[in-house]
């Protein structure tokens, strides 16, 4: 319910059933704890509590660790550049941006979806360091928008999707 009522924008009500299930914390085996940290940290992105949003991507980020599958591990420390793109810290955007794109792999990386998101994260940093060529070179790419997924499976925050259809 918690992730429900974040899509209706019912933040407090969120928050409410995230506590709620946050109890039960240790029951959950570890990919109920990927997902409820990352829904946790996207919950923080939306309502731009930046600081908790890195904790619970942070965390996140040390469950996937041990996960056979590096995906987990891209979207993960995607979802951590970007925060530090928002707090615009942009050596440490870059380093988890870098990482992210090391664990999706080529093959994850041709994926519309992916690669629109990654995109706009990169075209976001170069932004914050003033490579507008970077930046431009990035946006003005083709994108197949018929199986590019804009929600990304909720799995990541939106800012940079959102500038990058702004630009």
């Amino acid at each position: 319910l918690a992730k429900l009522y974040q899509e209706l924008e019912n933040y407090p009500l969120s928050d409410s059933y995230f506590r709620e299930a946050e109890q039960y914390w240790d029951r959950g085996s570890d990919y109920e704890k990927y997902y409820f940290a990352n829904s946790r940290g996207n919950y923080y992105y939306v309502t731009k509590e930046y600081d908790n949003a890195l904790v619970w991507f942070q965390r996140a980020n040390a469950i996937v660790a041990n996960f056979p599958q590096p995906i987990y591990r891209g979207i993960v420390e995607g979802n951590i550049g970007e925060i530090y793109l928002l707090k615009e810290q942009p050596d440490s955007a870059r380093y988890y941006l870098e990482r992210s794109v090391a664990f999706f792999g080529e093959s994850a990386l041709q994926q519309p979806g992916i690669k629109f998101y990654m995109d706009g994260l990169f075209a976001s940093l170069a932004l914050q360091e003033n490579d507008l060529s970077e930046a431009a070179r990035r946006l003005n790419q083709p994108y197949d928008t018929l199986h590019t997924d804009l929600l990304m499976v909720d799995d990541f925050p939106h800012a940079a999707v959102n500038e990058h259809i702004a630009y």
